[in-house]
């Protein structure tokens, strides 16, 4: 599953007649960079798990742990559009590339966000219900996790374009950077806040991630910043993305 959206990147090279352990050399290679940032990105949400153990006890690991499962459950819907992201970017030209991913970033934010909204009015009740009111502490710590949820689903739609344009490096730089700053805030703040502490420094990373990454492309396609609001022309680029030019 890792290497299957990159297949579509190479797609148009193949020729079957031609079809050697060549190409297969070239798609491991290519495809390493976007899995060693997606295993980082993995590990800002799971490394607050062992520091949660280390520091605050096996209770309390439960408790963060079933807030994360909750939560990492919105991160289907974004890596779903990022597969569509990497597979119809071709369709574009010139700056409607950029536009385009822009576009359905921002339709990522609006369902992420109510989905999110969804989590927070019934997210108590299906805890308990589920686990007992033992883990209802679960349920805050969930609202605290749901910013960083967001902004992971936005990183990710931002993270597709650059696989398919081969920026491949910076997916790794920003999920670095928000894995170090997860497990520092994690070892500073923990002891003295407690699993609240966990699960807003897990967003604060994930922000600082999507900041980095965000940052770069209006830069490289020297996009300008007013493309992050809504305009007339989303209509037809959703349109484009899955109806097709």
């Amino acid at each position: 599953s890792t290497l299957f959206p990159y297949t579509t990147l190479f797609r148009s090279r193949i020729d079957k007649r031609s079809f050697s352990l060549d190409y297969i050399k070239k798609l491991l290679n290519f495809s390493k960079y976007p899995y060693i940032g997606g295993l980082l990105s993995f590990l800002v949400y799971r490394i607050d798990v062992f520091i949660v153990y280390r520091l605050l006890g096996e209770k309390a690991t439960g408790i963060y742990g079933i807030a994360v499962v909750f939560i990492e459950l919105l991160k289907y819907i974004s890596k779903s559009i990022q597969l569509v992201v990497i597979a119809r970017i071709k369709d574009f030209t010139g700056g409607q590339k950029s536009v385009a991913v822009v576009f359905m970033m921002k339709c990522v934010f609006i369902v992420q966000l109510f989905l999110g909204l969804l989590f927070v009015i019934f997210g108590r009740q299906l805890i308990v219900f589920v686990y007992g009111n033992e883990f209802l502490e679960s349920s805050t710590i969930l609202i605290y996790l749901l910013p960083g949820i967001i902004f992971v689903g936005m990183s990710q739609i931002l993270s597709g374009y650059f696989i398919s344009q081969g920026w491949v490096k910076i997916f790794i730089a920003s999920n670095s950077c928000a894995l170090l700053l997860n497990v520092l805030l994690d070892i500073i703040y923990i002891p003295v806040y407690g699993l609240s502490a966990a699960s807003v420094s897990t967003s604060v990373a994930y922000f600082s991630s999507f900041i980095l990454i965000l940052v770069y492309l209006l830069r490289k396609e020297k996009l300008n910043i007013s493309i992050l609001f809504p305009n007339r022309n989303d209509i037809v680029l959703i349109k484009n993305i899955f109806c097709g030019n």
